[in-house]
């Protein structure tokens, strides 16, 4: 959040539950609310204190009270001095324990966020400095999902600003939603984000020198009962208030701050339901109470309409910095002139990678009774195998990559300046090529221009698209599979993500993400054949505590050595540390380049 002063593979079925608006033996739903705030970290110069957040935490608080929350606990500093990561846990695992038929959890945070490789993190009050010392939000929707509760929602009025520095790159961040995942369970969990990715939300200096976050305001007033058209037979549902939010918490900042150009969009990802609610009124109209701040939008002016038509004219969507997601345009813009590799005396029946673009230092195979061979020719390497397995690829500057060699298809890694742009993959055989390109132009267009705007999410028909086409194809990428199944989970599409896990698993293809993202690695008495030991795609280091807890230990820091990537590429130190971990697996193949 920032301030603004004037003066400053899986066969057995999913089980989902109903969301019911009572439980037996109650007269309501069993509801619980943890409202979380942090006005300060350990870095204040980094990030500027947040006066607003005692008065976030203080509306919340009053709208829980009346609506009759069964729990309501708050984790702040004036509750607990600093926040941490266990202080949150213990309150979540005592509210579940105290209620064993809980209904609907809700999860509010104030304070600051960041964003690192798509995946978003609350600053807690030890942060950065402690690269723990943050909320995993990824992570925790997952556990969240694969948990018992049948709706929880998520309430983040935080800032979704790309890590800036290499101290942020390195937070790794905790789960604070309960570790005990079901498998073939999928929970409704809604988010509702305060801004856009890559944008701040904001706080403003009212009256009496007190600040009042935006997006809570706003947020206050719909939940409370404030916006008349949103409560439907006495309820607020989760998707007309996020649509609602998207454009009206715009118009609130523009009428508060009229000559500012400060923009704040926020947005939702809605998985429950149509009958879900999140605020219920007795009677035939709400009960809410009155708002102080309802003057802001109890008309809606053209001076407001003409405001907020300027601004969207010159206020930019991101804020300075480094772009969400640099490698995606790169990527978009390599595939649309996408050349065969050609390599003397290749065997369409072998595994093989190209590296374009730096020089080449050595290749390390993890495969047992793998021939490996390597040819140069001007900035292209190549390196071949006759076993699928998975390849360490060092570059000259000590940072490397990992990725599978698959069957009779060519893995394509382009380097350049150092930084990791495009890693794909296609028929080790010429004259399939074409064929395989045509294929998946569009799943690769949509997937890819998805990524490009900063995150993998996808809309629903465009999830329907993607997953029809990727399941029925005669090729198949690797690299574009890792893709899709981040973007299904953005869509809460479990389903999907195991279909494709299962198609690339009858092909001979067993990918790190595929089986992390299907949850066969929760099962214990599942290990699938995979091809990579490894996430693909940076964000998938977000997942691991949820999804693999029988991770290897030698490479659970690994995440802190990683550049600003797409695709996970490795400093020198992790190279190493990957490296010793196939040395004491007792089989590789090390293979260095001429010269090197």
């Amino acid at each position: 959040m920032r301030s603004e002063n004037p003066g400053a593979s899986a066969a057995a079925p999913l089980a989902f539950r109903l969301l019911p608006c009572r439980h037996s033996g109650r007269s309501r739903m069993g509801r619980a609310i943890v409202l979380i705030g942090v006005s300060r970290t350990a870095n204040p110069g980094q990030f500027p204190d947040l006066p607003g957040v005692r008065d976030a935490i203080r509306r919340m608080r009053e709208w829980a009270q009346g609506q009759q929350f069964e729990a309501i606990e708050e984790v702040t500093e004036e509750t607990v001095g600093r926040v941490t990561a266990i202080a949150i846990n213990d309150t979540i695992d005592e509210i579940i324990r105290s209620d064993q038929n809980l209904e609907q959890l809700v999860i509010y945070f104030s304070g600051h966020g960041i964003i690192n490789a798509t995946n978003e993190y609350w600053l807690l009050s030890l942060a950065p400095s402690n690269s723990n010392e943050a909320v995993n939000v990824s992570g925790s929707l997952l556990l969240a999902e694969a948990g018992h509760i049948p709706h929880v929602v998520f309430i983040s009025d935080a800032c979704r600003t790309p890590a800036s520095t290499t101290q942020l790159g390195r937070i790794t961040g905790s789960l604070i939603t309960p570790n005990r995942p079901n498998p073939d369970t999928q929970q409704y969990v809604d988010v509702f984000y305060a801004t856009r990715l890559g944008a701040p939300a904001i706080e403003i200096a009212a009256e009496a020198a007190s600040y009042v976050a935006v997006y809570t305001l706003a947020l206050e007033m719909a939940l409370g009962g404030g916006v008349p058209q949103l409560i439907e037979q006495g309820y607020v549902r989760p998707r007309p208030l996020g649509d609602w939010l998207k454009t009206n918490v715009p118009r609130l900042l523009a009428r508060m701050k009229p000559r500012s150009l400060l923009s704040q969009g926020p947005e939702a990802r809605i998985c429950s339901p149509p009958e879900a609610w999140v605020a219920q009124f007795t009677g035939s109209a709400a009960t809410g109470r009155k708002f102080e701040a309802a003057e802001y939008l109890a008309a809606i002016s053209y001076e407001l309409e003409l405001a907020e038509s300027s601004m969207a004219a010159v206020t930019p969507r991101r804020t300075p910095g480094k772009p969400a997601s640099v490698a995606a345009f790169e990527l978009m813009r390599s595939l649309t002139g996408l050349r065969a590799h050609e390599l003397n005396a290749w065997d369409p029946k072998d595994s093989g990678v190209v590296v374009i673009g730096d020089l080449l230092h050595s290749v390390t195979c993890a495969a047992r009774d793998v021939q490996l061979t390597m040819t140069q020719s001007d900035s292209v390497f190549a390196a071949r195998g006759t076993r699928q397995g998975q390849l360490l690829v060092e570059f000259a500057d000590g940072s490397g990559v990992l990725v599978p060699l698959i069957n009779g298809y060519t893995g394509v890694v382009r380097i350049e300046g150092g930084c990791l742009r495009e890693v794909h993959y296609e028929p080790a055989s010429r004259s399939m090529v074409r064929a395989s390109r045509e294929e998946l132009q569009l799943p690769r267009s949509i997937l890819y221009r998805a990524v490009a705007s900063g995150e993998l999410n996808l809309d629903e028909e465009a999830t329907l698209t993607v997953s029809r086409l990727l399941t029925s194809s005669t090729f198949f990428d690797p690299a574009l599979s890792a893709c899709a199944v981040y973007a299904y989970q953005g869509a809460s599409k479990l389903t999907h993500i195991r279909k494709l896990q299962r198609h690339l698993l009858d092909r001979g293809a067993g990918i790190f993400d595929l089986a992390m993202m299907a949850r066969d690695l929760l099962k214990a008495d599942e290990s699938p054949n995979m091809s990579l030991s490894l996430p693909m795609l940076s964000q998938g280091w977000a997942y691991l505590d949820a999804l693999v807890p029988r991770f290897p230990g030698a490479l659970r820091r690994l995440q802190e050595h990683t550049r600003d990537s797409l695709w996970c590429h490795y400093e020198r130190q992790g190279v190493s540390a990957i490296r010793c971990w196939l040395d004491r697996e007792g089989y590789h193949t090390h293979m260095p380049s001429e010269g090197a």
